[in-house]
């Protein structure tokens, strides 16, 4: 990879990683009342769709209440962990990118397989609302 595309690069990892840190304090910021956000499908639908209750489950993990988030939305520990194998896979990439042998062919290999192993379920049930909604 040139000095060019290494740059962009790194700029677009930085942007991604950026996003996640904003997905990982999202839930602190809307159960403190800073930020007041309808769900679109929640006004919209009569079903229950896999995310309802995903914010409010992952400000229960932050605060430690492992019971209230598992009531709320079940899928909360595996996306939450997701997010934050993303953001250390992301961090690390910037740091060593001229150290890995072909770095989009692995970021690709590893942000696919994780999102496969650990939110394969909650996409796949995504999947069955969203045709059963339709």
């Amino acid at each position: 990879m040139n000095d060019s595309n290494q740059k962009d690069w790194r700029l677009f990892q930085f942007l991604i990683l950026v996003s996640l840190a904003i997905g990982l304090f999202y839930p602190l910021l809307t159960s403190k009342g800073m930020v007041e956000l309808n769900c679109p499908f929640a006004a919209n639908s009569v079903h229950d769709c896999p995310s309802c209750g995903l914010s409010r489950a992952w400000f229960y993990l932050y605060e430690g209440e492992l019971e209230l988030a598992n009531q709320a939305n079940s899928n909360a520990y595996k996306l939450l962990l997701l997010l934050l194998l993303q953001v250390v896979w992301r961090s690390y990439l910037l740091i060593r990118v001229d150290k890995i042998a072909y770095p989009i062919a692995m970021d690709l290999i590893v942000t696919f397989a994780s999102i496969i192993l650990l939110a394969g379920p909650y996409l796949k049930s995504l999947m069955f609302w969203v045709l059963r909604v339709v």
